[in-house]
């Protein structure tokens, strides 16, 4: 059987997870206006074991917590997250 243990050292502060809000309702309103075509995929993972063990690390550079996202380079949106993460002090790459 596969165990998975989750620790928060601190919760987000409100700011942060205003700041996450309102990067996800702005990606979400304009996808939705924009009618942007969507792709899902599927994640196969084989292994040689007939459990492989799979944890969950601790986050890079001993920070308390980490966002990820994905979209495509190619949307112009991706320009309005990134103001919305510059304004709220969020780095990333684009």
């Amino acid at each position: 059987m596969m165990e998975l243990h989750v620790s928060q050292t601190r919760p987000l502060s409100l700011s942060v997870f205003a700041g996450l809000l309102l990067g996800v309702l702005l990606l979400v309103s304009d996808a939705a206006l924009a009618q942007v075509t969507v792709f899902n995929q599927t994640l196969v993972i084989e292994s040689d074991q007939s459990q492989p063990k799979i944890d969950i690390q601790p986050v890079p550079f001993n920070k308390d917590w980490a966002f990820t996202a994905r979209w495509d380079d190619n949307n112009p949106n991706a320009l309005n997250m990134h103001k919305a993460m510059v304004d709220i002090g969020i780095k990333g790459s684009f």
